[in-house]
């Protein structure tokens, strides 16, 4: 096999993202640029310079139709992959993924997948923000069981952290991926029919923890982006999104921290 290119690899994603841009506009589904990737589109007209993912979040019941309908209208090279569709499946959302590409990831019982972009589910949290707390309070637990599922066998400076890591990974092991993320999908979805929520978050995963937690209201409209030449969706106000995550987003983090912070290698198959 041949290594992917970094420009390979966002090439393929940008594929990948035509595909499910072009599916959201013919079936009417609402997706949104999210994290970085949000950021890089509204700071850089495209990828932040020193990242190689593409993220969006699509409103769970818009979610869930595209989880249950995206593989009837992807050709072979573009497959939709959850705990669903995907024995021993790791993560409490969905990947889009091209076929023609294999990722090796660094965690242990990995399902083979190809260079991909994640699908969020983005959840209602209703009107209480310690209410919403709460929820997130008690996610967490499952969350990190399902994150230790990913760690490995393997050796440590010394032997006791060997030995204590060793036991940790045993211990997860033996933990149901499935039935870990059928949990957080149940608690993700108590607001479901709550439409009119002031919160939402994309409570599967809390990447910034509760300053996820964010206004309904900034997500009811959406706007396009330049993305790479391209035209994306984010969400309309997006300004307040970026500000309530990164304060002063158009300014440059120091050097030291323009990096990468993923672990993987992609490859062609063929």
């Amino acid at each position: 096999m041949k290594e992917i290119t970094l420009e390979e690899r966002k090439q393929t994603l940008l594929n990948i993202m035509d595909c499910i841009d072009s599916f959201c506009s013919q079936t009417g589904l609402r997706y949104y640029l999210t994290g970085g990737t949000l950021l890089g589109a509204v700071r850089h007209k495209g990828f932040i310079p020193w990242d190689d993912d593409i993220d969006i979040a699509m409103p769970r019941k818009d979610y869930e139709i595209f989880c249950k309908t995206f593989n009837t209208y992807a050709s072979n090279s573009y497959k939709f992959v959850d705990a669903e569709n995907t024995p021993n499946y790791y993560c409490s959302f969905g990947k889009v993924f091209d076929t023609r590409t294999l990722l090796i990831e660094n965690i242990a019982n990995p399902v083979a997948l190809g260079v991909n972009i994640d699908v969020f589910p983005l959840d209602y949290l209703g009107d209480d923000f310690l209410c919403a707390k709460k929820i997130n309070t008690a996610i967490g637990k499952y969350r990190y069981r399902l994150q230790m599922t990913y760690l490995k066998y393997g050796k440590s400076r010394n032997l006791a952290r060997t030995i204590v890591k060793n036991i940790i990974a045993f211990i997860f092991h033996h933990y149901s991926r499935k039935n870990l993320i059928e949990k957080i999908t149940k608690l993700s979805k108590q607001f479901a029919n709550k439409t009119d929520s002031r919160f939402v978050a994309i409570i599967v995963m809390m990447t910034y923890g509760e300053k996820e937690i964010m206004e309904r209201k900034w997500f009811d409209n959406v706007v396009k982006v330049d993305f790479e030449g391209r035209k994306y969706n984010a969400p309309l106000n997006y300004h307040e999104v970026l500000t309530h995550f990164y304060n002063d987003y158009m300014q440059l983090p120091p050097v030291e921290k323009r990096v990468t912070h993923h672990s993987n290698t992609a490859w062609w198959k063929e």
